[in-house]
Parts: C-alpha cells; structure tokens; sequence
C-alpha cells in the first residue's frame, strides 16, 4: 500500500467541500432567492433603482443587480458541478474546484466595485461577501494543490 492511500476517498476536508458546494450553496441560494431577490422585483425596488426619471436612478444599478442575481446563479450551478467531479472522483474535480474559487471571488469583487460607485449605495454592500470569498479561496485553492487527500484520490499518487 502506497504511502497516500490511506487518503483515498472523499473524505476530511474534501468532504467538506464537497457539501457545501454542493449541497449547502443551492439550498442557501435558493432561500436568497425567496428572501431578497423575489421581494426586490415584487415590492418594485428594481423598477425605482432602474428607471431614469426616479430619484434612485443610477445606471450602474441594473448592471449591478444583473451581475449578482446571474453571477450568483452561475457560481451555485459551478459549484455543485465541481462538487459533482470531487465526489465522482474525476481527475478534473480539483482545477474546477479551483476555478469555481476563483469566479466566486472574481464576481464578488466586480460587484464590490459596482455597487460602491453608486452614490449611496453603501448599505447595499457587504464586505462580509468579500471577506468570506477572499478567504475562502486563500484556504482551499492551496488545499487543492497541496493536500495528500486530492493527490491521492484525484491524481492517483502513492
């Protein structure tokens, strides 16, 4: 038996992962969806933020919303997919783990920098999504490249 083998598996830290993108993220997602964003369309909010002639206009708004509603659902449907291959055990799971890491935080900063060019706009930002994403991909892109369990399972080291 090889020196890693007794990593094999998805398990541990990996498991972890695997959880919470893939099952985790959409449950939390879709109550984001019921709680914010359905509320937002139905109580009118985006049509006083979008429309010129409001006095809550600002065109980075609709760009703003667009890129968190859609960057979001993107991020959730990538994710489950990388969590899929880790739990599947593809050799690709761990580059698409690193990858969805690195959209979410791509997409948490563009609509960082959006959001806080509108004047005013502060209370609509939180730099807890930033904070988590950031640290986040600190932690387990590394993990991914360096840890004995995705060798082992993923690139059949021993």
């Amino acid at each position: 038996m090889g020196e890693l083998q007794q990593y094999r598996g998805v398990g541990g830290w990996l498991l972890v992962f695997v959880v919470g993108s893939g099952i985790l993220s959409p449950i939390l997602f879709l109550y984001t969806v019921m709680t914010s964003y359905y509320p937002f369309f139905a109580e009118g909010t985006w049509h006083t933020l979008t429309t010129p002639t409001s006095p809550a206009y600002h065109p980075l708004w609709r760009p703003a919303v667009v890129l968190e509603m859609v960057g979001s659902f993107a991020v959730v449907a990538f994710g489950v997919y990388a969590a899929l291959q880790l739990f599947m055990e593809k050799r690709s799971g761990p580059r698409l783990a690193i990858a969805f890491l690195s959209a979410n935080l791509l997409i948490t900063i563009v609509d960082q920098i959006l959001v806080r060019a509108i004047p005013g706009a502060s209370a609509y930002v939180s730099t807890g999504d930033l904070i988590r994403a950031g640290v986040m991909a600190a932690i387990r892109i590394p993990y991914f490249k360096m840890s004995k369990r995705v060798k082992a399972t993923y690139y059949g080291a021993s």
